[in-house]
């Protein structure tokens, strides 16, 4: 079964091969990006940076492996396309939670971890469970708000 090439996905998918091409120079921009936000990471995220490393090694075999042939490119383009989106959400969450925790607001970090957790899920019963605990508290705690100001 080969794969149609028609539609958002599949076009978004052709835009990336275009860009990630010599010419654009679009994986050096990207990395570029990620590479930035990792190296402003505060101290206290030594595991949110190691983690954003990983996916960036990560994310350049796999535009290495889509880039080798013409036959590669357009079987591995659309999922290339969404494990880069996957990276770059996390790395802005990790951005996010950067600037946050120079309000010493550290729900954004928790954030980060969780969304990291959901693309790629840790080992049965290692889930970060101090990130969950404060995601829910923030969550409860704006659900109060709303209930309170309805009243």
């Amino acid at each position: 079964m080969l794969t149609v090439w028609e539609g958002p996905a599949n076009i978004q998918a052709l835009e990336l091969l275009r860009l990630l091409a010599p010419k654009y120079r679009g994986w050096e921009q990207y990395q570029a990006r990620v590479r930035g936000i990792i190296e402003k990471l505060p101290e206290g995220f030594i595991r949110l940076r190691m983690a954003l490393d990983a996916r960036l090694e990560a994310d350049a075999e796999a535009v290495a492996v889509t880039m080798r042939d013409q036959k590669s490119a357009q079987r591995y383009a659309r999922k290339l396309l969404h494990r880069l989106s996957e990276t770059l959400a996390f790395a802005l969450l990790c951005e996010e939670a950067s600037a946050a925790q120079a309000r010493r607001d550290l729900s954004a970090a928790d954030s980060a971890w969780l969304y990291l957790e959901q693309i790629e899920p840790p080992s049965f019963g290692e889930e970060n469970e101090a990130a969950r605990r404060s995601v829910l508290q923030v969550l409860e705690e704006e659900a109060s708000q709303m209930a309170t100001a309805g009243q």
